[in-house]
């Protein structure tokens, strides 16, 4: 019954039963009817996500990209959709990342198409199992005033580690195995 009262009660009133500033309730009274009478004017969703990649949006987004193909992510402020609506649909729907990956297949020697990726896991991934650790713990051995030395030091320890670089790279296999032997779980250092 107290609560359901507090809910009824005018800017007075909670003033004298919490005893709170003037200012502050009604500045938070103020903010409340401005959101209340906003709320029933905001813009609703016009359509689904998936109405929103209809052929003819599709066709449009290809035009635009073959006009000005750097200005991708500008879409979605111009066709009024999301930055990631635009990705999706290059990357999908037009097929650009596979053009991509055929370029790729075709022109480097040692190229692993996708579907040869191991999912995103820090296990698979010597820069996340090893490397930004180890850099870690020798450039914040010593306390960088500015970002200059603290780049500077990074840019060092990069410099210095050839042969850590293969040490951790020869266990990647390793790992690999053992992310199978675990069955895909965590597996520990």
């Amino acid at each position: 019954m107290e609560e359901e009262k507090r809910h009824a009660m005018s800017p007075k009133e909670v003033i004298e039963f919490f005893n709170y500033p003037k200012s502050t309730v009604y500045d938070q009274w103020k903010a409340w009817n401005s959101f209340k009478k906003n709320d029933a004017h905001r813009k609703k969703r016009s359509r689904s996500l998936g109405a929103t990649r209809s052929d003819e949006f599709v066709a449009e987004v290809k035009r635009k990209v073959n006009e000005e193909s750097n200005k991708s992510y500008k879409l979605a402020a111009e066709m009024g959709c999301s930055k990631q609506t635009i990705a999706n649909t290059i990357n999908e729907d037009l097929g650009y990342s596979s053009e991509t990956q055929a370029w790729l297949l075709e022109n480097l020697p040692y190229h692993w198409s996708p579907n040869l990726w191991p999912p995103s896991s820090p296990d698979y991934n010597p820069l996340d199992y090893f490397f930004w650790g180890m850099v870690e713990n020798k450039t914040n051995k010593h306390a960088h005033n500015t970002l200059d030395s603290l780049r500077a030091a990074i840019v060092e320890e990069f410099a210095n580690m050839k042969d850590v670089v293969a040490k951790a790279c020869g266990r990647f296999r390793h790992r690999l195995e053992m992310v199978v032997a675990a069955d895909g779980g965590y597996i520990e250092k």
